[in-house]
């Protein structure tokens, strides 16, 4: 790398606008604090706004801080934006980069909320071809304008400190609703009525607002083979995570490359089992083992956890899949990006 480009990094400043900020627990929270950091770690100057500081109330001060020159990058949509049109109104003020998470899952009034930020940004980021595909055709003028850049996993791993457990099939997600967590219970129910030497380790956070949700889950499960590992710490799930064999994560809508869990197991070194959507790419295929119901995903449990030799074999498969989503190429694919703007926009 020549001086110049080593000088545009030192002289790179990003302002990152999320709702939600780790420890708050939020998907698109912890992608934003992964992402931070991994552009931190390249040399990029982040500063991160959150919550109240980036609603409607405070949108003039926002603007008038981003008057000297910072990139402007918003991610979109995340907990605790205080009014919700915040961000939206600070893009027609500021020209953004915008991350948009999850297009095609929107209700319609949060996608035509999020329709707004197609009026005059300096670009676009999706997370998978599909959801670029998705805006584009509510908003074909956005093609020029947009990217794809994958997400990464939500957890660095660590190193296992021995074997991995045997006789249990690990969940690892958000506690909430479209998670397929009741698929989870049914396959213990089964373990359970078969008599057979498993157990379900249900690990992850809880929501604000999804308390009862998650209660409702643990009321329903009393009876069944699963154990409840919640709101831990990052180091702690990573840990789990590295003593664990096989995972089952039943999307009801499919994997696909915005998972960021699954990415999380997947370079943990689990074999995973899940399920297939319209937006499950080739690669991810390839990286896993599919399940349409949880009697199916028992059978195929079973024949991984009796040979260590097959679940090799899938883990090889996923760690060439997750090594091309690494958090390193995603933070040059931003900077990339970013210095494709500064030079347009001549400074």
């Amino acid at each position: 790398m020549g001086y110049s480009a080593l000088r545009k990094r030192e002289l790179m400043r990003v302002v990152m606008v999320a709702g939600t900020f780790p420890p708050a627990i939020c998907g698109v929270g912890d992608y934003t604090g992964r992402l931070a950091m991994a552009l931190t770690s390249a040399g990029v100057q982040v500063e991160v706004v959150t919550g109240r500081d980036c609603s409607l109330r405070n949108v003039y001060a926002l603007v008038r801080s981003l008057r000297h020159g910072p990139i402007l990058h918003i991610q979109h949509p995340t907990e605790r934006y205080d009014l919700y049109l915040g961000p939206q109104v600070l893009s027609l003020a500021v020209p953004p980069v915008v991350t948009i998470h999850e297009f095609g899952r929107m209700r319609p009034l949060d996608r035509l909320s999020t329709c707004l930020f197609f009026a005059r940004p300096r670009h676009l980021v999706f997370t998978t071809r599909g959801e670029r595909d998705t805006a584009c055709r509510h908003a074909p003028w956005i093609r020029a304008k947009s990217v794809v850049i994958p997400v990464g996993s939500s957890i660095r791993p660590v190193e296992g400190t021995g074997a991995r457990s045997s006789g249990k099939i690990l969940y690892f997600g958000l506690i909430a609703p479209r998670k397929g967590i009741e698929s989870v219970l049914k396959l213990a129910a089964l373990i359970r009525a078969g008599q057979l030497p498993y157990v379900v380790h249900i690990v992850g956070a809880i929501p604000d607002k999804l308390g009862e949700y998650a209660r409702g889950l643990q009321s329903a499960s009393v009876q069944l083979p699963i154990q409840w590992t919640l709101n831990q710490s990052e180091q702690r799930v990573a840990e789990i995570l590295s003593e664990s064999a096989v995972a089952y994560l039943p999307f009801p809508d499919g994997a696909s490359d915005r998972r960021s869990s699954l990415k999380a197991v997947l370079e943990a070194g689990l074999a995973c089992i899940t399920t297939v959507g319209k937006q499950t790419s080739a690669s991810l295929r390839s990286a896993v083992r599919t399940a349409d119901r949880p009697e199916e995903a028992l059978t195929i449990f079973r024949q991984l956890d009796a040979s260590m030799e097959t679940r090799q074999s899938l883990v090889r498969g996923a760690r060439e899949y997750v090594n091309s989503c690494s958090w390193d190429i995603i933070a040059r694919s931003h900077i990339d990006l970013y210095t494709r703007l500064m030079e347009t926009s001549g400074r």
